[in-house]
């Protein structure tokens, strides 16, 4: 437990955004969002699924020797689902048809380029790199257009939109997340000596962060605004 908290600390900004999903879900359960409870309970498992096969080598998904603490498949699929939750988000949010295109084109792609990467990199080895920069790309533009979008015709103020906290987060996670895997895919000792790493683990907790702020001070039904 000791080792799991002082390494993975971050996990716990995780389980505190589920706990207040589930805990303002009456306040979203009609909308697009319905889902991000089990988003957020599908990311923690995942982040504890990582910790098992980094710290105990009995615990293993890959039976090779060399590869045993190996658990990018774990995130690799985690993101093909992550990306594609939001861009569904964004195309149902999106109020102007011209808006709607682009998570609609963004999300194919975002598959084709998923259907790419392994052929250049071993999707149960490596993070797929051009998966995670076209998505993140993709996402990034969401987000800035939702925001944008919410200068004109708003219905309630920004800071009582959990929309508004998860498409910060967003922005904030994702300018960063292919820089860093981009790192740590090229180069691992400079991933070291950067202490990128923490970075990874900071940007984690700002999304997720973000996330749970917009629990904590959403009001009123979020139904008003995204249906």
């Amino acid at each position: 437990m000791i080792v799991f908290l002082e390494n993975y600390y971050f996990i716990l900004i995780y389980a505190i955004a589920l706990v207040l999903s589930v805990f303002r879900y009456p306040l979203y359960f009609d909308t697009v969002l319905k889902y991000l409870p089990i988003l957020i309970s599908y990311a923690l498992l995942c982040e504890v699924l990582g910790f098992s096969i980094n710290e105990f080598e009995s615990f293993q998904i890959i039976y090779k020797a060399q590869y045993s603490n190996y658990n990018a498949i774990i995130f690799n699929i985690f993101d093909i689902v992550f990306y594609l939750y939001f861009c569904y988000v964004f195309w149902k949010t999106f109020r102007k048809p011209v808006n709607k295109s682009l998570p609609k084109y963004g999300a194919v792609l975002f598959l084709v380029a998923s259907l790419i990467n392994p052929l250049v990199h071993d999707m149960l080895l490596y993070p797929q790199y051009y998966a995670i920069l076209v998505g993140s790309i993709v996402l990034l533009a969401c987000a800035g257009r939702y925001l944008m979008e919410l200068k004109s015709g708003k219905k309630i103020p920004n800071h009582r939109n959990l929309m508004f906290w998860i498409s910060t987060g967003i922005l904030v996670f994702y300018s960063f997340y292919p820089i860093i895997m981009f790192i740590g895919l090229l180069n691992t000792e400079l991933y070291a000596k950067l202490h990128i790493r923490t970075l990874h683990h900071m940007t984690i907790m700002v999304m997720y962060g973000s996330f749970i702020v917009g629990f904590l001070r959403m009001k009123g039904k979020l139904s008003k605004i995204l249906n």
